[in-house]
This record gives structure tokens, sequence and C-alpha cells, in this order.
């Protein structure tokens, strides 16, 4: 029942003391029963947040084990050409000609990113001739995603799981780099690595399952990020990425605060990546419980402003740099 404000004035003084009497004392027990699930859900969430480090903290120790370790040790060991080219990106502070000559110093790579460019992987209206149109063609982003494309393909097999998994990871690649640089939160370039990079734990535990069918149960329970971070510091990649790639689940089920390496920016990147991922495939994947305490990391006060008015407009300006499939992934995005 509504009482509006006639209805009121036509009660006697009385009447209307205690009906406000009643309505505080309402109002009181609700706030302190919304106050009181609102406690119970934080306990509830720090006790998942504690599940999942202890959890997490396991599945580490089992990446840590000598014979897993032994297996990645034999692992054929990333490309030099790949290991600068990270490196001197992640500085930040490098040349056109620079990369250039890195790619240029492998004839296979350099073949590569020729025949790469001017496939139906771009779909490009003229063709591209020589290493240097091509690196300022694509921009650093890109062509770093080729390198290390190239350098990943010798480690796995190119079959329909290991293909899935890499389109996925060049997706979040392309989203992290413009979140950083819209941001200005962290070196584009290293979120651009960074997303790339993310799931080549699970690549190699793929790659191990298929190798050794008697080990795949076993396989499944050892976490894929701390096997990706133990094999990108074997491979001497800056701290930053293996460190931001070891804890790359945290930000779904802890806030910023739970994450123990430095580089919360980058890792706030990563998971909003995902969520941006799973907006354009229309799926609903990455919890988004702490969203709101990540974003602040970032300076950022909402998500769907993010998307609308800057991450997507932004892909769309480069459409034409964009491989094929994240073009028609854009493409058949509504616009705002």
């Amino acid at each position: 029942m509504v009482l509006d404000q006639r209805t009121l004035s036509l009660l006697s003084e009385p009447v209307r003391l205690a009906l406000g009497t009643k309505t505080a004392a309402a109002t009181s027990a609700l706030l302190a029963a919304v106050m009181q699930d609102a406690t119970r859900c934080r306990a509830q969430l720090h006790k998942l947040s504690a599940y999942v480090a202890r959890r997490q903290a396991q599945a580490r120790h089992a990446a840590a084990s000598e014979p897993l370790q032994n297996v990645l040790r034999k692992l054929p060991k990333l490309p030099s050409y790949a290991y600068e080219l990270a490196t001197r990106l992640e500085d930040g502070n490098i040349e056109v000609q620079e990369v250039v000559n890195l790619i240029q110093r492998d004839p296979a790579l350099a073949s590569f990113v020729l025949k790469t460019v001017n496939s139906a992987y771009y779909n490009l209206p003229e063709k591209i001739t020589s290493v240097y149109h091509a690196v300022v063609f694509l921009g650093y982003s890109a062509v770093s995603q080729l390198v290390l494309t190239q350098a990943l393909g010798s480690l796995v097999p190119r079959e329909p799981a290991f293909d899935a998994l890499y389109d996925h990871s060049l997706l979040i690649s392309v989203l992290a780099h413009d979140i950083a640089r819209l941001t200005k939160a962290s070196n584009p370039l290293t979120a651009s690595t960074i997303g790339l990079l993310h799931a080549v734990g699970e690549l190699v535990l793929l790659l191990l399952q298929k190798k050794h069918h008697g080990a795949a149960e076993l396989l499944t329970l050892v976490d894929e990020a701390s096997v990706g971070a133990s094999l990108l510091q074997a491979w001497q990649l800056p701290e930053r990425i293996y460190r931001v790639i070891e804890e790359q689940h945290t930000p779904a089920f802890a806030p910023p605060v739970s994450l123990s390496h430095a580089f919360k920016e980058d890792a706030a990147i990563l998971y909003l990546a995902h969520l941006c991922h799973d907006r354009l495939l229309q799926q609903a994947e990455t919890p988004d419980t702490f969203l709101d305490e990540y974003l602040a990391v970032l300076n950022l006060p909402d998500f769907e402003a993010f998307w609308h008015t800057a991450l997507l407009p932004s892909l769309r300006q480069q459409l034409k740099r964009l491989p094929e499939r994240i073009r028609q992934l854009l493409q058949a995005t509504p616009a705002p």
C-alpha cells in the first residue's frame, strides 16, 4: 500500500507519527538485512578466493615438479630472433629498421612474414614485396605476433585444436594491445606479447597429452598458466611477461590486492581483454565479480562506456591491418 502526500495530510498527527515510527523501523530492519547479506557475500567471496589460491598453489607445485620440468627442458628453445624481438619491444625503444634487420636475419622468417601478409589471412588489395613495407604497414604489434607465431610453430603441429587456441590468443593479443594503448596503463607491445603467449602452457599440455596418452588424465590436473610461465622463464623472456601469465586466472576470482606481483596493470589489461573477447564472441565465460576493482586499476569508470566509445571504434579504425577472421568478428558486432 502506498500513501501519497494528500492522503497523509488527512491523517491525525498521532497516526502519522505511528506510521513514521513503523516505517523507520522497517527501513532499519531492511538495511540491517541487506548489510548482513553483504557481509555474508563478502565472507563467501573471501573463502572462494582463498580456495582458488590454494588450488593454484597446488597446481603451481605440480607444474614445478622435476618430471614435468624435465619434459619442458626437452622442448625446443625459442629462436634467438623471437627472444630478442620480444625483449626489445618490451623495452619500448626500437626503430623500424631494427625490427626489419631482426626479421631478415632469418630468411625463413622473412619469407614467412611476406607470405603471411600477402595471404588470405590479411586479404590485402595490393601485394607487399619488402619486409620493411610489411613492418610499416602492419605495425610492431602485428609483426611481433607473426614472429612469435613462427617461433611457436616449431613447438606445436598445425591441427584444429592448436589452431583454435592460436586464434583465441591472437584475438586476446589484439584486444590487449588496444586496451593498453587507450588506457596508457602499460606498454601496448608488452600487453600484445602477453596476450599472444598467455595460452602457451595450454599448448604445451595439449602437445604432451598427444605424445603421452597414458599421462593425459594426470596432465589435466596441472595448471597450464604455471607451465606456460615456467617455459617462458626458461626461455629468458622478461619477468613482466611470465609473471602476469602465471597468475592470469586470479582476476576472475580475487581482487587486484591478491596478485603476488607488481604488474597489476598488465594483469588487469589481460583480464579485460578476455571480457572483451567474450563480448565479441557473444559468450560469457569470464567471471566479472571483481571487474570494478580491475577497471579502477586502469582508471576506467565503466566497462560498457569503454567498450562502446573507445575500444570498439579503435578496432574498427584499423580493420584493414587486422587478420581477416578478426575483421569478420568486428564487422558482425553491432555498432553502439
